[in-house]
């Protein structure tokens, strides 16, 4: 899986993960597969997020939309009226544009996690090299 990277890239994740490996007192091919069957839990949950934010935005738009309906087709209002509407507006968009945040944030990630998790798994040991303090050997 990884042997297939360049010589400098597989030394710096192989030695990485041979010192995570050390620092855990686990086997380094024990370590490299939990990392991959973490980043198909991280994927779950990801996906997880992103379905709930999606039913939210749904059942919220749906319990609001006849409101809407009927505060758009009246010509009167109150201030009371005016006040909902515009909280039950804000709300709904809030809602919605978090679904699509996350959601394009994440999907990259998910899929990954799906598809090629042992590529995700490479990511997260070079996430791990860049992150390292420069106190560490």
């Amino acid at each position: 899986m990884i042997e297939n990277l360049p010589a400098e890239i597989y030394g710096d994740i192989k030695n990485a993960i041979i010192a995570i490996a050390e620092g855990l007192k686990v086997p380094a091919e024990m370590l490299l597969q939990a990392i991959i069957k973490q980043g198909v839990v991280d994927s779950i949950s990801k996906l997880c997020i992103i379905i709930f934010l999606l039913v939210v935005a749904i059942i919220v738009t749906r319990i609001f939309l006849p409101f809407w309906k009927k505060y758009f087709n009246s010509s009167y209002s109150s201030d009371g009226e005016d006040f909902f509407c515009a909280i039950s507006i804000f709300l709904t968009i809030v809602l919605w544009i978090a679904f699509f945040v996350t959601t394009l944030n994440n999907v990259n990630n998910i899929v990954t996690g799906f598809v090629n998790p042992e590529y995700r798994a490479i990511e997260m040991v070079l996430d791990l090299i860049k992150e390292k303090p420069n106190n560490c050997n």
